[in-house]
């Protein structure tokens, strides 16, 4: 893993945590159950997004960009908002 494998994962993990940060916009007053819906689409997207990259040759980039990025970014910044 080099250089552009974090710069993958950094910029995924930027975008997830916007739009988990852009939730409570949507639905205001419901911290704790936007929370647990950002956790659980979260986790249902990684194993989907798994799934579907099983298919390729070597998707390390894109892997590295959506599940470990964009989706990490997504639920962690959830529980750290908590």
């Amino acid at each position: 893993m080099g250089f552009q494998y974090f710069l993958f994962v950094g910029l995924g993990g930027g975008l997830g945590s916007i739009l988990r940060a852009s939730i409570p916009s949507f639905l205001p007053n419901l911290s704790i159950w936007s929370t647990a819906a950002a956790n659980l689409l979260g986790a249902l997207i990684i194993g989907i997004l798994t799934k579907v990259f099983n298919g390729f040759a070597d998707p390390i980039f894109l892997k590295a960009f959506c599940i470990a990025g964009f989706c990490g970014g997504f639920t962690t910044f959830s529980t750290f908002g908590m």
